[in-house]
């Protein structure tokens, strides 16, 4: 009887040894071998001198190409390089706005711009770029490479371009966001927007008052270019560019506006249409029954 019992613990050894030093882990050559006490496995394997973690376990091939144990910060680096990618369809080392890798030289004073024109391929000096803002300061982590460089990633004139071309291609939302305000002001209340990075999209899907307000566009005509015309004057609205403007436009006489039907009531959704800003500036505070006043009187004076 002692002697079959030798028999098998032997057998049994060297079945777990080959399992050993075939990548075997302790769990798996458990699952592989017939039930034993953990006290009888732990001596069988001191006995056959393989304790401690299996080192011809075949390496699990690293999703981001290295360990988050061995190099934490490479391995976020890399992680965020490859979400990144996957949320928009980039390179992270592909030229883009704000790229913290973005070249410059103090001693050279020159500076590259790294908005979608200029690529970071365009070179200018220091007093062409905005210097980095208190918010900037108050997140040192966040905007370090801003802080290190001195400077916002973009030209003064990149950015007010940049924020015109924005408004342009967005027309109705840059409108509401305005409308927005005009309401705060009148103490109406205003439906809570989602707050972040590339969150513009979700808005104007999902926020109920901006879906609305698009109905103000519907019964507007449009020119050859896709310019809304004004329903007072019959002219193309759109806002020209000005790179001394704040946001890359002033409100010029075709530029279109929000204005209230009847300016002795607040900003509420019925009382208010989209007009040019020359039609808007024409009426001033006046009420419909003004304006129909105004223009009956100046029937009569030019006859």
């Amino acid at each position: 009887m002692r002697r079959g019992k030798l028999t098998t613990n032997r057998a049994l050894g060297v079945k777990v040894l080959d399992l050993w030093e075939k990548g075997y882990t302790h769990k798996q050559i458990l699952k592989e071998i017939p039930p034993i006490s953990g006290e009888v496995f732990g001596n069988m394997k001191k006995s056959l001198g393989i304790t401690g973690k299996n080192p011809n376990v075949p390496k699990k091939e690293l999703k981001y190409g290295v360990s988050h144990t061995e190099d934490p910060h490479e391995y976020d680096r890399r992680r965020y390089k490859a979400k990144y990618k996957e949320r928009t369809g980039k390179d992270w080392d592909e030229p883009r706005i704000g790229m913290t890798g973005a070249f410059y030289d103090k001693d050279m004073n020159l500076y590259a711009c790294s908005c979608d024109r200029c690529k970071n391929e365009m070179l200018w000096p220091l007093d062409f770029f905005q210097p980095p803002s208190p918010i900037h300061y108050t997140n040192p982590v966040k905007y370090a490479s801003i802080l290190k460089r001195g400077c916002l990633n973009r030209t003064i004139q990149c950015l007010s371009y940049t924020a015109w071309l924005q408004n342009e291609n967005n027309l109705e939302w840059s409108l509401y966001i305005n409308y927005r305000d005009m309401r705060k002001k009148d103490g109406l209340p205003v439906t809570k927007l989602k707050m972040g990075s590339n969150v513009r999209e979700h808005n104007m899907a999902n926020d109920v008052d901006y879906l609305r307000f698009l109905e103000k566009f519907k019964n507007l005509e449009k020119d050859k270019d896709g310019n809304y015309i004004c329903p007072i004057y019959k002219k193309p609205m759109f806002r020209e560019y000005n790179p001394d403007a704040t946001h890359g436009y002033l409100n010029a006489i075709n530029a279109p506006s929000v204005d209230r039907i009847d300016s002795s009531k607040p900003h509420t959704m019925d009382n208010i249409h989209i007009i040019s800003w020359e039609a808007n500036n024409h009426k001033g505070n006046a009420s419909p029954e003004q304006m129909i006043m105004q223009g009956n009187y100046y029937k009569k004076i030019e006859k």
